[in-house]
């Protein structure tokens, strides 16, 4: 073959297992699924919720579940979970005046 071997992963384009290997780590990066626009952080013991984080912070624990705004906003408000003092989904949800009046950290005009 002109070629040399014919590669068992790619097909004909590719003699060598390095190019296979590019070539899976591109498909792998284009077909990569979305990360959910929330996350919810459990506990550990009870798995109750414990932070609301967005989607893309890097610091949920191994312990999540993805969640939809609705429940992100409703989580933050009525039921008193605390957001993730890094990504702050509050300001993303815009209910930073109603966390405030919640925790009785001041007052909104």
């Amino acid at each position: 073959m002109p070629g040399g071997p014919l590669c068992a992963y790619c097909g004909p384009w590719s003699t060598s297992g390095v190019e296979a290997g590019r070539y899976r780590g591109k498909y792998g990066r284009r077909h990569r699924p979305r990360p959910p626009d929330w996350i919810v952080e459990l506990t550990n013991a009870k798995g109750e919720p414990f932070q609301v984080h967005d989607g893309a912070c890097g610091m949920t624990g191994r312990r999540h579940r993805a969640i939809g705004r609705d429940e992100a906003r409703r989580l933050l408000t009525a039921d008193g979970v605390p957001p993730c003092p890094i990504c702050h989904p509050g300001t993303q949800l815009h209910i930073i005046g109603e966390a405030r009046m919640r925790a009785g950290r001041g007052t909104t005009a």
